[in-house]
């Protein structure tokens, strides 16, 4: 026995972490991503670090849109789709490095962050997105992003979004303008067709404009 309490929760998909964890001090309960992509249940009174290293976009996207609490997450520079997803996220409030001592440092922290606060890094933050990230946060980006994802139609989506079909072209034309894509063909374009040239675009930093 070591002597620690469970003080954190970390979702990760990653084997070995609460011995790598616990190496440094911290004791986490280790929670794997549910199938489908959902949260696992966690106790209230834990706080959530979710460990996005290796985690593929679609899933990520999934779990940022519906989550249960305010995050710690950690994350690695060189995943700018990831980070960029990040900064999109109106939940996540810590950044943190892949290094467990960086979670020791801010144990005592993470139980008081307060949501809708000031996102902090403790890794390079990407690029800025044009808009400003808050602006994204504001048009619930990633939902729009996670329902669009995997329906085969926009009223499938809307569905999934818990909106009208009409709501949901609107806040796509205006994601889309907001990042600087052109007009979608939503008539002739499926909703995962939208949501693939949304990702490319945030994958390569918004540098360019995609092929009509």
């Amino acid at each position: 026995m070591t002597g620690m309490q469970t003080q954190l929760a970390l979702v990760t998909q990653r084997p070995g972490m609460k011995a790598r964890y616990a190496a440094a001090g911290v004791a986490v309960a280790v929670y794997p991503v549910q199938e489908g992509g959902h949260w696992p249940r966690i106790p209230d009174e834990l706080p959530i670090v979710l460990d996005t290293v290796g985690m593929p976009p679609e899933l990520l996207i999934q779990l940022l849109a519906w989550v249960p609490d305010t995050l710690v997450v950690i994350a690695v520079p060189e995943a700018l789709l990831t980070l960029r997803l990040l900064a999109m996220s109106q939940d996540v409030q810590l950044v943190l490095p892949d290094d467990p001592n960086a979670l020791r440092q801010c144990q005592r922290v993470v139980p008081n962050l307060i949501p809708g606060g000031q996102m902090g890094w403790m890794i390079p933050p990407p690029l800025a997105l044009a808009p400003q990230p808050d602006r994204l946060r504001v048009l619930a980006a990633l939902r729009v992003l996670a329902a669009l994802r995997e329906a085969q139609t926009m009223q499938a989506a809307a569905k999934r979004r818990g909106v009208s079909k009409a709501t949901l072209s609107r806040q796509l034309a205006a994601l889309r303008a907001a990042l600087g894509l052109p007009p979608g063909r939503e008539k002739r374009d499926r909703p995962s067709v939208h949501a693939a040239q949304i990702l490319e675009w945030l994958a390569q930093g918004c540098e360019r404009e995609l092929a009509a």
